[in-house]
């Protein structure tokens, strides 16, 4: 028997699909919210949208344990705007102690077989894209802001906000911080406690390091 249907609140996970989607994709709960899973701030409700035909229960889990490698016991933490946008796909899976955080007018998207580790923490304030089949271990954090404003001398406006994208088919080992306008190509592989903050041109490429630094190339991974 698959445990995991032993972790989901049933009156959140009803309070969540019934917020946010229509009726006749409601009832299939195709989001399952851990019992420890705390929704801050729902937004809209058409702040959260599936982008797939084929709608089925448990599609999406929020704040559910799975695997071996459970580090934490927290469920975490929604909190998206009311003009902010989360979409999912298929397969989106996020362990204990998720934290997902929209702010302002941002939109996250997550592709089709996206899951990450305890510890992992989203916040968007402008656009952070994931590809398909991307892999995240543990206290990953992403953030497309700086958090505060930064002036110079004459009072300009100096930190602003850049998209982040993660392409496809790319592996992010534990403990990586991903910074604005960060850009990750296909296949790509990032090493543990990366920092990463720019665009990287290279496909298959294994980065490592901080600040995070292409150090080979034509790599594979298997998941």
């Amino acid at each position: 028997m698959n445990k995991t249907i032993f972790h989901v609140s049933l009156i959140k996970t009803l309070y969540f699909n019934f917020y946010y989607f229509p009726i006749k994709q409601a009832i299939k709960l195709p989001v399952y919210v851990g019992k420890k899973m705390k929704l801050r701030n729902m937004g809209a409700h058409s702040s959260v949208q599936i982008n797939n035909d084929q709608i089925k229960s448990g599609m999406i889990h929020l704040g559910l344990p799975y695997g071996s490698f459970e580090k934490y016991t927290g469920g975490g933490y929604w909190d998206v705007s009311s003009s902010g946008k989360v979409t999912f796909s298929d397969n989106n899976r996020f362990k204990a102690d998720n934290k997902i955080v929209v702010v302002g007018s941002g939109k996250l998207a997550f592709g089709t077989r996206v899951s990450a580790n305890s510890g992992f923490i989203v916040s968007c304030s402008k656009s952070i894209k994931f590809g398909n089949n991307v892999l995240m271990g543990w206290d990953i954090t992403i953030i497309d802001e700086d958090g505060h404003k930064i002036y110079d001398g004459d009072g300009n406006f100096i930190n602003e906000r850049k998209d982040i994208s993660i392409g496809n088919d790319v592996w992010i080992a534990k403990g990586v911080t991903i910074l604005k306008g960060t850009v990750i190509p296909d296949g790509c592989v990032v090493g543990a406690c990366s920092v990463l903050s720019k665009k990287y041109e290279q496909k298959q490429s294994l980065i490592v390091g901080a600040p995070g630094c292409i150090i080979k190339t034509n790599i594979t991974w298997e998941r």
